[in-house]
């Protein structure tokens, strides 16, 4: 499950504005939004080298709030209100390291600072350490139970987006013994402070019936209230029970529509591909292939495996777009190398193999096609079965192992697969038979990983 992580934080916070100080006519102007009085108050004081002036000054530059945006002027700031104490500006400078703003990323620094912060009492260094610590950006290596200490920390002192991150964490036994009563806990402790996530993560313990006794109602109500907050998880889920009918509501291709919209707005490729799919089929709005053309690009160029093979057929079919087989087999290479997807690996199979791309490697296309039969594609295991029964590699052939991937296609319902399986029973001795249905059953072992024997392959008489 995703974590969360919140990079930017308020010019101040109420525990450093208890008591009353100097510079309070400027921190209300800034509160206000009137940024010529505030900067008017508090720059004469930030000259005299007070903390908190320095600090808000800082803001202003890093934020462009009545003042060109000019960052690396902030940190000039940040650097005096931290020689001068003020907790926050720790934390502001690690933000700078950590996120590399005009300078490299440097987590290591980033780490010093937030410590120093966090020794403060400054609830999003905590925070934000444990983000460090649970992604492995400090070694390269998570370190969950050290992620786990540092939410604790926060979470206890109320910090809604910890609570949120050690729920996930408990909810998945990750650098903790797995509890899903102590998930709901925390996830309602976030969702009482109106915290979208917390009030998406409990929804799910509903839906899904762990820690709490399982409620569509409540799940759905929840998910609901998230949505209308704008988170685009919640919106995308929303989307999902609607589209499919799920959790107590009545299947509404045109409401799903409208969730996945307001999720892909906001750039959730997800939404995006399935808002995609609905425009390319006509289902629940309006038949458009240009639409369905934007929303598959603007997911393909966010490393979305499906977006990237839906964009690569509209390139293959030319809809939306002229038809392009070379950008369609870009497409679908982007998205079968980095992430395996099953059927962009078979189109483009499939596209070497018909010529309309065009390669010297005789083994691209059956490897292409294992790549998509390992992952469960039907009709990449029945096309290896071809191959390996006609010599289509290179005059090749083994009928024992075509037979074995015949049974498996069969076995998953591809009717030209059932008939070929069974005609090849006349045609194989009774041993063979036998080791073809060994095969196939070693190879389901396996769960179809690295089941054919190319080295086998003999030549056709």
């Amino acid at each position: 499950m995703s974590r969360l992580l919140f990079y930017f934080i308020l010019f101040m916070s109420t525990a450093f504005l208890a008591k009353a100080d100097i510079d309070d006519k400027g921190v209300q102007a800034l509160l206000d939004g009137d940024y010529q009085t505030a900067y008017a108050e508090l720059m004469p004081l930030a000259e005299r080298g007070h903390p908190r002036s320095l600090y808000n000054i800082a803001y202003m530059y890093f934020n462009g709030l009545g003042l060109d945006q000019n960052r690396d002027e902030a940190f000039k700031f940040y650097e005096q209100a931290a020689e001068k104490g003020f907790p926050l500006a720790f934390h502001q400078i690690g933000f700078y390291f950590d996120n590399g703003i005009d300078r490299d990323v440097n987590v290591q620094e980033a780490v010093k600072w937030y410590e120093k912060a966090a020794e403060k009492g400054v609830l999003i260094s905590h925070h934000n350490l444990g983000f460090i610590y649970d992604t492995g950006r400090l070694t390269g290596q998570r370190d969950p139970a050290e992620a786990a200490r540092w939410y604790t920390f926060a979470s206890e002192q109320g910090y809604a987006s910890s609570q949120v991150n050690l729920g996930i964490m408990y909810d998945d036994g990750d650098g903790v013994i797995q509890d899903d009563k102590e998930a709901v806990r925390l996830f309602t402790l976030a969702a009482n402070q109106g915290s979208p996530n917390g009030i998406w993560r409990l929804a799910l313990m509903y839906i899904h019936g762990e820690g709490v006794p399982q409620d569509d109602n409540k799940g759905l109500e929840l998910t609901t209230k998230a949505a209308e907050l704008n988170l685009p998880e919640a919106q995308h889920d929303l989307g999902l029970y609607y589209a499919d009918g799920q959790h107590g509501v009545k299947q509404d291709k045109s409401i799903a529509a409208q969730w996945y919209r307001r999720a892909a707005e906001q750039g959730f490729a997800g939404s995006q591909v399935n808002l995609g799919v609905l425009y390319d089929g006509g289902d629940g709005v309006p038949l458009n292939d240009e639409e369905a053309f934007k929303w598959f690009t603007l997911a393909a160029n966010q490393n979305q495996p499906l977006g990237q093979y839906y964009l690569g057929t509209m390139y293959e079919f030319g809809e939306g777009i002229d038809q392009n087989f070379d950008e369609a087999g870009k497409w679908y290479s982007t998205a079968c190398d980095n992430s395996n997807q099953p059927d962009a690996c078979h189109h483009l199979a499939y596209l070497f193999q018909n010529g309309s791309l065009s390669s010297d490697n005789p083994f691209l296309v059956p490897s292409l096609y294992e790549k998509a039969a390992e992952e469960g594609h039907v009709e990449s295991q029945f096309r290896l079965g071809t191959i390996l029964y006609f010599g289509e590699l290179n005059g090749l052939i083994d009928k024992v192992q075509a037979y074995m991937m015949f049974n498996i296609a069969a076995m998953n319902g591809h009717e030209t697969a059932i008939q070929n399986r069974d005609v090849m029973v006349g045609e194989l001795t009774s041993a063979e038979l036998e080791k073809g249905q060994s095969l196939a059953k070693q190879c389901l072992d396996k769960n179809l990983q690295d089941c054919i024997c190319w080295d086998c392959l003999q030549p056709s008489n």
